[in-house]
């Protein structure tokens, strides 16, 4: 069998060669340039640099030496110093040049240059010995003379060198043209056969892959009757035989579950379509995958107006999926997410076929999990049938209106017959009858709170609380609640520490309803507060709204309690067991419908705070 590595392995070793050649003869070439070149730089460019500094040497040495009748003494023997070490620098050049004489003619100038060079020395020396002025006068007219012969040598020598440079610089050029030649024919031929291998070797190996890439696309969209018709003796042989053998058995293993597939797929539509609950399945792009018959019941939407749509662009006509898809379009996060219990969400009503239905909508993602990383892949809305839990909720609050009702009339009889027997003129009464009549007063009037306290919770949660709203101050609210308070305050020896923000608004509330809720916390803290405690109430602006907040030293509630303490009929375990659990749930039904809220806050062991807010009127 030819191994498809032999055949790679032979294919890169020829182009190998190829680049050793390519390689050889360049580096041939490029030394025979070098050569050529060296010969420039070693010969002649050192001549015409000896030949400039001597130039330059001479002319400063000629300067010096004009100057010097113009110095004073210390000055002039610095120039004599100067001129004496450029005669040394002039001598050395010489010499060099003397050692590197390279061109036709050239050996005659370095020689007159010589000669020339030792007048012009003599001279100076003459002339600095000299102090004659008519012979300092001639011997300045033969140094003239003795430099511009020098100068004209140099020149001549410099002119020499530099022809020669250009000279030996078309030769290089003629050599560079060979080269390129040469490696232009070399690099002609291996390009011609790299070529060749270009083009055949990547469609061998590539064609195959190519192949293969697609036939593995299709298997992976399901189809799974792919073969490969790669016919050789190599590794891709024997690769094209196992794609077929594994296509094959996907098929197989596809017809043998595809069916049962099927079947478990209905079976889950029919028992999801089966719910009273209306199901939709939304993906991560909020387009609708799927829902259920209730959910086309209740949107009047058919199957086709629904899938494969985009959910927000539902909503733009659809009320229903407006409402239901708010929380996912804000900023993602859903109720449960926000910290919101299921409880504080009110139920939507739709109108179905001329019947009030109630639902609770709860919104589910759908994550999966891969390598221990979760990444989301759609949500689940669910619109939970409440209807007969609603309805049922709505006669047991008729019930306890009309039963607290209807007992206000016997309890007032009641009441009158108690008080005909405390009259004397009646009949007088004894000390055992006495605390008869007084112990019905006390019952009766806690029957009577506690029908006052059903009727204004029937009146609550039926909506249908009557309110006069108008500004009034919080030391108001505050005075009404403390009067009604102060008895049971005394009894317990509590202090009231009350602080009011200086400039505080009027809030906008009923007054009626408002001294209640505040009755109702002072209430309780007086209840949890031990003897000779404080109770603290305080009244501050926070943003537009008056804040009022009741604070004890009792035990404390904890986390899990703070939840639950406002829901109707809910009394913990620290409670007086003659609550009924409806107070708190009373005050938030009052200030929620007065555009308010009421919280609390917390500590085990630290007492609780309990708060409430209402508008603040608009200041002039």
């Amino acid at each position: 069998m030819n191994k498809l590595r032999t055949k790679i392995f032979l294919a890169l070793a020829f182009l190998f060669l190829i680049i050793v050649a390519l390689g050889s003869f360049g580096s041939t070439f490029i030394r025979r340039l070098a050569t050529d070149s060296s010969h420039i730089i070693q010969d002649n460019y050192a001549s015409a640099q000896y030949s400039t500094n001597m130039l330059r040497a001479i002319n400063r040495i000629y300067g010096l030496h004009a100057e010097k009748d113009l110095l004073k003494h210390d000055v002039l023997i610095n120039k004599t110093n100067d001129i004496n070490s450029l005669l040394n620098e002039f001598d050395e050049n010489l010499k060099k040049e003397e050692a590197n004489v390279t061109e036709a003619g050239e050996i005659e100038l370095v020689n007159e240059l010589r000669k020339g060079y030792s007048d012009f020395v003599f001279i100076l020396k003459d002339t600095n010995s000299t102090s004659n002025k008519d012979e300092l006068k001639l011997k300045g007219v033969q140094l003239l003379d003795k430099y511009e012969n020098l100068l004209n040598i140099l020149n001549d020598i410099y002119r020499i060198n530099t022809r020669a440079i250009l000279r030996k610089n078309d030769q290089a050029s003629q050599t560079a043209g060979k080269v390129s030649g040469y490696m232009l024919i070399i690099s002609s031929v291996s390009a011609i056969v790299a070529l060749l291998f270009i083009l055949y070797l990547p469609k061998y190996l590539v064609r195959p892959i190519d192949e293969l890439t697609a036939k593995i696309r299709k298997i992976s969209e399901g189809n799974y009757n792919q073969q490969l018709t790669i016919h050789s003796n190599d590794e891709l042989g024997e690769l094209s035989n196992a794609f077929n053998t594994m296509s094959l058995r996907l098929k197989e293993y596809e017809e043998n579950n595809i069916h049962k597939l099927l079947i478990e797929k209905k079976r889950l539509e029919s028992v999801i379509d089966s719910l009273r609950d209306a199901i939709f399945v939304l993906d991560e792009n909020k387009t609708i995958i799927s829902a259920n018959l209730s959910a086309f019941e209740i949107m009047n939407l058919t199957q086709m107006e629904l899938l494969g749509k985009y959910a927000p662009d539902i909503a733009a006509g659809n009320d229903i999926m407006r409402e239901l898809i708010k929380d996912l379009m804000t900023n993602g996060l859903l109720p449960q997410e926000k910290g919101n219990s299921k409880s504080g969400i009110s139920p939507m009503q739709i109108d179905l076929k001329g019947k009030k239905l109630y639902f609770n909508k709860e919104i589910s993602k759908i994550n999966l999990n891969e390598d221990g990383s979760s990444r989301l892949i759609g949500y689940i809305l669910l619109l939970k049938n409440i209807t007969q839990f609603e309805e049922r909720d709505t006669a047991k609050t008729d019930l306890i209106a009309t039963v607290s009702h209807e007992l206000k009339t016997p309890i007032s009889s009641i009441n009158l017959s108690i008080k005909l027997l405390e009259n004397e003129k009646v009949g007088s009464t004894n000390e055992e009858q006495r605390h008869i009549i007084e112990s019905m007063k006390q019952q009766t009037s806690r029957l009577s709170r506690m029908v006052n306290e059903l009727l204004d919770y029937s009146q609550a949660e039926s909506g249908n609380i009557k309110l006069r709203i108008e500004p009034v101050t919080a030391t108001d609210i505050i005075d009404y609640a403390a009067v009604a308070m102060v008895m049971i305050i005394g009894e317990k020896k509590i202090q009231l520490d009350t602080k009011i923000e200086e400039d505080l608004p009027c809030m906008l509330a009923d007054v009626e309803k408002t001294v209640w809720v505040l009755v109702n916390l002072i209430n309780n803290a007086v209840r949890y507060t031990p003897e000779n405690g404080t109770i603290s109430i305080t009244a501050q602006k926070k943003d537009n709204f008056v804040v009022i907040a009741v604070s004890d030293q009792g035990s404390g509630i904890s986390a899990e309690d703070q939840e639950k303490i406002f829901h109707k009929f809910v009394k913990l375990g620290n409670q007086n067991p003659r609550g009924r659990g409806l107070g708190l749930a009373i005050s938030k039904e009052f200030v929620i419908s007065q555009g308010g809220d009421i919280w609390v806050e917390s500590v085990i062991g630290e007492g609780s705070k309990f708060s409430f807010k209402l508008p603040a009127a608009e200041q002039k």
